[in-house]
């Protein structure tokens, strides 16, 4: 029995060996990704830290319109040239129909009525940086970021450097989704002060003007559901459909989301998605 007792002894002994020999490549492997996960996340923290630099200088000069700063700006050749040419031409007319209507007041609503602002003075330029800037942040969600580039484009403005319409429009969806609705406000009258200020010569500017007009009008229906303000909406929705226009789906789909749950809201988010089949 002693000599049983002794052999299983030993056979325990070098199972515990072939084990702890089978088990340490494993061990080997998980240390090594224990040491990669803190490596890859201090190099996040790096490159976040980074970032953030280079975002404050970023949006400090392109808010100054610095073309000598140490930022790379873009340039002109990185745009199709014939869409740039129109982008930066100014025009002293206003938007006329059927590329815009007027707006009517409507006493029964509750809300402030927003006033479409034209005529405009043209301005400087378009500051194509930053609206370059304000299209790569569309629907973003980080409000410091979007907080400093409402500051930088605030600021260009005063210097008389205004967003083009597509990035105005975009900011404007990108406000309203965080329902920020002075922003929003804001982004819409900068919208139109670029388009009065787009060249109407050939049918390639007005197509092009019209195209601005009609994402800017889709984009404000969008902000406006979010933030909630659905008689306003209505305007914008009517302003598109009475210039042989439509929504686009998103547009449709934001207006049926954000009806509230009674009995008139209700028939309207269902006139709304009638009236989105037919169009």
């Amino acid at each position: 029995m002693e000599i049983v007792r002794n052999l299983k002894y030993i056979a325990l002994i070098k199972k515990k060996k072939t084990q702890g020999r089978a088990q340490a490549p494993f061990s080997k492997i998980k240390s090594n990704s224990i040491d990669e996960e803190l490596k890859a996340k201090a190099r996040l923290r790096h490159c976040i830290k980074e970032g953030d630099k280079y975002l404050s200088n970023c949006f400090g000069l392109l808010r100054d319109q610095n073309a000598t700063g140490e930022v790379p700006l873009l340039s002109p050749t990185s745009f199709d040239s014939a869409l740039l040419s129109r982008l930066t031409s100014f025009a002293n007319s206003s938007i006329s129909p059927p590329t815009l209507s007027s707006i009517h007041t409507n006493t029964s609503s509750q809300f402030t009525q927003p006033t479409v602002p034209v005529p405009h003075t043209p301005f400087q330029s378009f500051n194509n940086c930053l609206s370059q800037l304000a299209l790569s942040m569309y629907c973003s969600k980080d409000l410091i970021q979007l907080d400093r580039l409402y500051n930088a484009v605030h600021q260009s403005t005063l210097q008389g450097h205004y967003l083009t319409a597509d990035a105005s429009s975009a900011l404007i969806e990108t406000y309203g989704h965080n329902r920020q609705i002075d922003q929003v406000r804001e982004m819409y009258f900068n919208a139109h002060v670029a388009l009065a200020s787009l060249g109407s010569a050939s049918a390639s500017d007005q197509a092009l003007k019209s195209i601005s007009w009609t994402r800017v009008e889709d984009r404000m229906i969008i902000a406006l559901a979010y933030c909630g303000f659905l008689e306003e909406l209505a305007i914008h929705n009517n302003q598109l459909i009475s210039s042989r226009a439509a929504p686009y789906a998103d547009a449709y789909a934001a207006m049926i989301q954000h009806a509230h749950e009674t009995t008139d809201e209700a028939s309207a988010a269902l006139a709304h998605f009638e009236e989105a089949i037919q169009h």
